[in-house]
């Protein structure tokens, strides 16, 4: 029943009319669609790529470290293993177990082999995750065993295939100095049950780690007292073990050669902060379009309304109108927006999460994780018909409000009454009444409607500020500061010999490569040829006691060596020569006093370390001098007490040069390794080139090393490298500042518009008092250019010291390979650019209207 007492429900006539009005409306609901459109497509992009990029940053630290465990128990005893599974927190336990090592001679890169058993919850939930490209099963019979990828190519299997044999002298025990062996090296056949790929530490470090069955376990003379075994615990997220590893610390007694390690890091919320600021910011933008776009359809139909007003609509009715319209757009522009999102996230995700991590990311099948989760799309489409229907509920609220005595005289703003400071008669100032008065006319209409001159800001300040960052951010991004970080000092190519059995780098190969064109310099490092097994530092008097029990804390997993070094007479090392240049360079990065002379003589060598050593040797007392046992015979060496860090940025010495076990190397000079009879071998060639000429000496020197003895890096082919993997961020950051600096000047656009269209009778009364047309026109170029100035002042102030903050808090928590650049040419164009906007678009509104004769337009008001 539809009267005045019981009220006005004609629900069939409301969606009438609203479909009525949404046919009427074409360019604003094809205006308001793109703005659905633009809004739902970078919220499904942001939220595909953000939350693809943290799993990945999970799912590479589970690569990185070899097991989806958080936290390692290394020889639990049984009330350990009864004690955690009491635990509601911890989900999964899993066992394994060093079993036997093994040798091959074919395998060169290998410093060790072990063999390990692990049970079913230590394979399926820990283990197996932690592997890149996985082939075949875990081993079940006996002589069953499954590999590392690159073990197998080390030893000359390109192709592996499921049951081929493959050969191996092994031996049970001996896994660890703290286990000895349990029998002599026999050679062992297998059959391999699978392969997989090993981006751990131990491949890292060069140790290969099979798997074999618990019947080989049973069968051989390993049992669980004499061998290595270490409990994985797994729980529900990182912040959970974090918290438990503290609990088991205070809680669990734990043995003497038990040793808990908490395997994470502790992870900052800074991107999960970051993407929440990225969608605010989206939405931001969606909802000052669609607001401006719906305020100007409102003012437009402002008299309809008030006129539907008068036969009795009411104000929830004509709400719904409105509502029903928006509910239309949603359906046409969120599905269209999801659509485009899938196909982005399809393509792009993969590419811009690699992206993200400056090309340090693993590439590899499972080594990324990319989330096409329903939830995301759900989330999305949500987040943009929320935004749209925010977005048009206070046009909504105009619309049903007004009274049609009210519509009838709308002017979309009201001029506040307000005293004006009388001045003195322009004339009497020598001045013409209309002189200099234009650009004042011109702010005081900036400025008439507060609320909408600050949306009107906000929106092109919103928009330039997202623009500042993000170029200003892609453009701190310098591919050459980050090839930097994996060269030495002066080095531009190197070449770094890994199998000692193939044919060596020769002092004529290095000769010809300084003959090459472009080559500046080339400079070799040399390791002591006749080091063996049985050749290290002489213990006999214990001088590195003390720095071992600092080692031990800063490097907590090498305590389980204290007691062999301790009790062992002979410590491995090696020694590595180097000529004058590369001593002025150790010189003067740690400010030594010695001269090149000492050095050369052999009355001052260097300990040349780890990172982690020199953390130790900064307080334990190292020796001045030490005996070296090389083929049986002492070789005494003066030491200098400044150790030289291997893996600072200015020697970078890489593999082959740095320590393999916890004891330092010697870094001496050539001439005096020569004077003492030791022979030597070319262990890496740091090379110098001419500017421009890094491609092609790379080329000579490629073609020159073609039998795969050595490893060849180029920072020219670096930077292409790192340039290709930041490609993709770059296209995906620039979209995304281009099409929010788009949708802010959108806003500014219509902004701008409402406030000239909605004065069009106030410019139609100036034109009757007098005013020129060519006046109004000065005066909207005035406005325009109010509307360009302020955002700029604030974009260059205020704008920049965001710029400068979001700077520094990436550099430090997320991306530290940035230099600061400020984006002043992007800056520049876009200034240009919106300028021409902010003066086009006052006049092309009155343009719009102005052609229609005084007369016409003082009437249709």
């Amino acid at each position: 029943m539809n009267d005045i007492l019981f009220g006005n429900n004609n629900q069939t006539m409301m969606k009438k009319m609203a479909h009525k009005s949404f046919a009427a409306n074409k360019k604003r609901n094809m205006v308001t669609v793109i703005a659905i459109i633009l809004t739902t497509v970078l919220v499904t992009s942001v939220f595909g790529i953000g939350i693809s990029y943290m799993k990945s940053v999970d799912k590479q630290a589970v690569l990185h470290r070899g097991t989806k465990a958080q936290i390692l128990l290394v020889n639990p005893t049984e009330h350990n293993l009864l004690w955690l599974n009491r635990n509601p927190n911890v989900e999964k336990i899993g066992l394994e177990r060093q079993i036997a090592t093994a040798k091959n001679d074919q395998a060169h890169k290998a410093n060790g082999i072990f063999l390990r058993w692990a049970d079913n919850d230590q394979w399926k939930e820990m283990t197996m995750p932690a592997m890149g490209d996985a082939h075949g099963e875990y081993p079940q019979e006996k002589d069953e065993i499954f590999m590392p990828g690159w073990l197998l190519a080390d030893m000359g299997i390109k192709n592996p295939e499921i049951g081929m044999e493959i050969r191996m002298t092994c031996r049970y025990g001996g896994t660890t100095i703290d286990h000895p062996a349990l029998s002599d090296f026999q050679e062992q056949t297998f059959r391999l049950s699978g392969w997989y790929q090993d981006y751990s530490g131990n491949y890292q470090m060069g140790n290969a780690i099979c798997y074999i069955s618990e019947e080989y376990w049973k069968g051989s003379a390993a049992t669980e007292d004499n061998t290595r075994c270490a409990a994985s615990l797994l729980f529900s997220d990182d912040e959970t073990a974090a918290a438990e590893y503290q609990e088991i610390l205070r809680g669990m007694e734990i043995a003497d050669n038990s040793e808990l390690n908490l395997l994470i890091y502790s992870g900052s919320k800074g991107n999960v902060w970051g993407l929440t600021a990225v969608i605010l910011l989206i939405m931001l933008c969606g909802y000052l379009l669609i607001y401006n776009i719906l305020f100007i359809s409102v003012n437009n139909d402002i008299r309809f309304f008030g006129q539907l007003k008068t036969i009795g609509t009411t104000k929830r009715q004509i709400k719904s109108i409105i509502f029903r319209q928006m509910g239309k757009l949603c359906m046409i522009g969120v599905p269209v927006g999801l659509g485009i999102g899938a196909v982005i996230s399809f393509v792009v995700v993969p590419l811009g999460v690699m992206g993200m991590s400056g090309g340090y990311m693993i590439k590899d099948n499972n080594a990324v994780s990319v989330s096409f989760s329903p939830v995301i799309y759900i989330g999305a489409a949500a987040l943009s018909i929320l935004t749209t229907l925010v977005g048009s509920l206070k046009p909504a609220g105009i619309a049903g409000s007004i009274s049609p005595i009210e519509a009838l005289h709308y002017q979309g703003m009201a001029l506040k009454n307000k005293k004006v400071n009388k001045r003195k008669n322009d004339t009497e100032k020598g001045r013409a009444p209309h002189k200099n008065k234009l650009y004042r006319m011109a702010w005081r209409n900036v400025f008439r409607g507060k609320k909408s001159a600050v949306l009107t800001f906000l929106s092109l300040f919103l928009g330039l500020s997202i623009f500042l960052v993000t170029t200003g951010i892609l453009s701190s991004i310098d591919v050459s500061v980050i090839a930097e970080q994996y060269f030495a000092e002066n080095e531009d190519i190197s070449v770094t010999l890994y199998d000692n059995s193939k044919p060596m780098i020769t002092e004529e190969m290095m000769s010809d490569i300084q003959n090459m064109d472009g080559v500046l310099d080339v400079t070799a490092y040399r390791k002591c040829a006749d080091m063996g097994y049985e050749d290290g530092f002489d213990n006999t008097k214990g001088p590195f006691c003390g720095f071992l029990e600092m080692l031990y804390e800063v490097e907590p997993g090498l305590a389980q060596y204290e007691d062999a070094y301790h009790t062992s007479d002979l410590w491995k090392s090696n020694i590595v020569g180097i000529n004058e240049r590369e001593f002025g360079i150790i010189k003067e990065h740690l400010g030594l006093e010695s001269s090149y002379e000492e050095f050369q003589e052999g009355r001052v060598s260097f300990y040349l370390c780890s990172s982690d050593m020199v953390k130790a040797f900064k307080t334990a007392p190292l020796p001045r001098s030490l005996d070296v046992v090389i083929g049986g015979k002492p070789y005494a060496f003066e030491m200098s007490v400044v150790p030289v860090d291997g893996q600072a940025e200015y020697l970078n010495l890489g593999t082959g040069l740095m320590p393999e076990y916890v004891m330092p190397y010697l870094l001496v000079s050539q001439d005096y390794m020569d004077g003492l009879g030791l022979n030597s071998t070319i262990q890496k060639l740091k090379i110098t080139v001419m500017e421009g000429m890094e491609r092609a000496v790379t080329e000579q020197i490629v073609t020159k090393f073609d039998n795969g003895n050595v490893v060849i890096n180029s920072k020219y082919d670096k930077e292409q490298e790192l340039n290709k993997s930041f490609s993709m961020i770059y296209m995906l950051g620039n979209s995304l500042s281009a099409i929010l600096l788009f949708i802010g000047v959108m806003n500014f656009i219509n902004t701008m518009s409402v406030n000239v269209t909605v004065r069009r009778h106030e410019l139609a009364v100036l034109e009757s008092i007098g005013m020129t047309k060519q006046q109004i026109c000065k005066m909207l170029v005035y406005e325009g250019v109010w509307y360009w100035t302020i955002p700029y002042i604030l974009i260059l102030s205020l704008g920049t010291a965001i710029f400068t903050g979001t700077f520094f808090f990436v550099k430090s928590s997320l991306i530290p390979y940035i230099t600061y650049t400020y984006p002043a040419v992007p800056l520049t164009v876009s200034a240009v650019i919106v300028f021409a906007i902010c003066i086009l678009t006052p006049l092309v509104a009155y343009w719009s209207f102005s052609g229609d004769s005084v007369v016409d337009r003082l009437r249709k008001v």
